[in-house]
């Protein structure tokens, strides 16, 4: 009646081998189907609203600019990249946690954005990228007059 309760508690390391085989084989399946995500080539992001516009930014350390390829179309921010992560000549990789590879970050906007203004910067690691949004969209304040 209680056999399968208790059996966690004399054989614990048994689920846990099983646990962990069922999650290698989650990692291997999604990296056939997205290796980028999967290998955690991707940079960390953080977009924001600040009204008048919005704001990208990108943790992308080691990365110049000729490195990334920014698009922006049908409210759609396109931005593509490769992480090269090389080891100086004469030393062996000890530990790997950013592996090297292609990336895609695609953020889509719920609002026009005027393409013209859009400017994108790389300082210290962080590409930031501003997206003003339409004039016309803007929130404009209406004068109330007296009577």
């Amino acid at each position: 009646m209680f056999t399968n309760r208790f059996d966690f508690y004399r054989h614990p390391r048994g689920h846990f081998d099983r646990i962990n085989a069922q999650m290698n084989a989650l990692r291997r399946a999604m990296e056939e189907v997205e290796p980028s995500r999967a290998r955690g080539t991707m940079p960390l992001a953080n977009v924001t609203d600040r009204g008048e516009s919005y704001r990208v930014e990108l943790l992308v350390p080691g990365l110049g600019q000729d490195d990334f390829q920014v698009t922006f179309a049908a409210e759609t921010l396109t931005v593509r990249g490769e992480v090269k992560v090389e080891a100086p000549e004469g030393y062996a990789v000890h530990r790997r946690e950013r592996r090297p590879g292609p990336f895609v970050r695609s953020f889509t906007f719920a609002q026009p954005v005027d393409v013209d203004k859009i400017a994108a910067r790389l300082d210290s690691g962080v590409l930031t990228i501003e997206l003003p949004r339409s004039p016309e969209l803007q929130p404009r304040r209406i004068p109330i007059t007296v009577a």
